[in-house]
C-alpha cells in the first residue's frame, strides 16, 4: 500500500514521530496506518490477505504474519526461523513471535 500527504502530517507510529511534507509518498505499514486519514489520498490498494492454503508468508506483512500464527508457538516457531533468516529481520516480529513462544 502507498499513500500520498495531501498536506504536512505529523504522526506517532511505531514508537517513532513521523514527520511528512506535502506530496510525500510513503509505503508500507505507515501507510497503512494513515490510510483513514482524510489528510492523505492512497494510491494503492492494501496488501493482500495472506495465502490461504495454510502456508506461511514470511514476506507478508507483520499483522498478516501474526494473524496466521495466532497463539500457536509451533507455527510462532516456525514464523520466527523463517524470519530470522531473511537479510533484514524484522525485531518488531521476532519479539512479538518470541512472546507466542514463550507463553
Amino acid at each position: 500500500m502507498r499513500i500520498r500527504a495531501r498536506e504536512p502530517i505529523k504522526a506517532y507510529f511505531n514508537y517513532q514521530v513521523h514527520e511528512l511534507e506535502e506530496g510525500q509518498v510513503v509505503k508500507g505499514g505507515l501507510a497503512e496506518y494513515l490510510a483513514e486519514d482524510p489528510r492523505v489520498e492512497v494510491l494503492d490498494q492494501p496488501t493482500p490477505a495472506p495465502q490461504q492454503d495454510g502456508a506461511l508468508d514470511i514476506e507478508a506483512t507483520i499483522p498478516q504474519v501474526l494473524e496466521w500464527v495466532g497463539d500457536d508457538p509451533e507455527k510462532a516457531a516456525e514464523a520466527r526461523e523463517a524470519e530470522s533468516a531473511r537479510d533484514k529481520p524484522r525485531s518488531t516480529l521476532l519479539a512479538q513471535l518470541d512472546e507466542i513462544i514463550n507463553d
